[in-house]
Formats: structure tokens, sequence, C-alpha cells
């Protein structure tokens, strides 16, 4: 064999395809296992819940990430005549309520008159019915046409109009018979205490006329 053709064992040359692979020092031939990987072993559940991690959206490159945001009902907004609406709404109630305040000292101070007019011996009891017209009207116990009704007759009994009150008296106890009662009587008494008209038709007996 010429000494061309011939390479040492101790030096080192490229291996070739059919070699067989180098085995690391010290490793034993046959004894030598590597590590299994465990594939049933139990991981823990998470006890905090992480946030969904964001989808970035399809941009140039070297963009910023776009975050869409999250889906919901959108937001409705006020009306633009909300606001006014509802200060309306307060300054009207407000003067409503004025209103009646108005109201009220107006028939206390026709009413509570009109029983001096009255003899001495019922001023008294007349009195009390009267009182509780207030304490309903403060309550806000009464319909606003009975109040209404209340007002226009006060108005005619400072006129001395008896005729007028007379129709009003008349229409409070067939429209709120219910509610007026206790002192629908009080108010007859104080109409009765106002001159009455002369009248020759009132004098005549009230006659219903049969149909023919």
């Amino acid at each position: 064999m010429s000494g061309e053709n011939y390479r040492s064992a101790t030096k080192s040359h490229e291996p070739g395809w059919n070699d067989p692979p180098k085995v690391p020092a010290g490793a034993s031939g046959s004894g030598s296992q590597q590590p299994k990987l465990a594939l049933n072993k139990r991981v823990a559940f998470p006890l905090q819940s992480r946030p969904p991690a964001v989808q970035p959206t399809n941009g140039p490159p070297g963009a910023p990430p776009i975050i869409q945001p999250p889906l919901g009902p959108p937001a409705t907004a006020a009306p633009p005549g909300g606001v006014a609406k509802e200060r309306k709404q307060a300054d009207t109630a407000e003067t409503m309520v004025a209103d009646r305040e108005e109201m009220l000292a107006l028939v206390r101070a026709a009413l509570d008159d009109s029983i001096h007019r009255l003899e001495e011996s019922r001023r008294e009891e007349t009195q009390k019915r009267i009182n509780l017209i207030y304490e309903a009207w403060t309550a806000g116990k009464l319909p606003e046409g009975l109040e209404k009704h209340l007002h226009s007759l006060a108005s005619a009994l400072e006129e001395m109009d008896a005729a007028r009150a007379g129709a009003i008296h008349r229409s409070i106890i067939c429209d709120y018979g219910g509610k007026c009662a206790l002192w629908a009587p009080a108010l007859r008494q104080l109409i009765f205490a106002l001159p009455q008209p002369q009248n020759d038709e009132q004098n005549e007996p009230n006659v219903i006329a049969k149909p023919v």
C-alpha cells in the first residue's frame, strides 16, 4: 500500500456518507437513552382569566396594530331638545304650583270674609266646614276642575253676585258631589247671606212640564 493512499485513523478526515454516527465520549453504547417527554402530565387550571388577545388588523408593514373596539350597542346620545324640554316641564310645574297657591289665597280671603256676614251662632260651625276645603286643597286632594269652580265662586261672593254664585254652587254639587259632601252646605249658607236678586220667576213654584 502506498503512502499516498494510506491515512492514519488518528488523523482527522471528512466522514463519508455511509460512516456511522459519532457517539459522545463517556456514553455507554446500549445503556444510554434520552429522557422521554411526559405527555400525560396535568396542568393546573389558571385561577385568573386573562384578557383576550387583541387581533391586530392587517395594515402596512411597520405600522402599529389597530385595536378594534369591542362590539356592543351603539351609545345613544340625548336628543338636542331633551334638556330644554325637561327644563320647560319643570318651569310649568312650578308655575302651576304658584297659581294654585295664589288661587287658594283668593278663595280663603273671600270665604273667610263671607263668614262674617252670617249670624254669630252659625259662624263657628261654618268655619270648621270651610277649613276642610283649605286642608284638602293644600294636600292636593281636590280635582283641578273643582279648584277652578271654588275660585269662580269666591269671585262671585266678592262681587255680591248671588245668582252666579248659586249657579256655580249647583255645578259643584252635580260634578263633584262625593268630594264636597262635608262642606257644600256651608257654601250654601254663604250664598244665602248675600243680597238675593228680586225676580218674579224665582218666586213661582217649579213646575215640571210633561211631554205632549
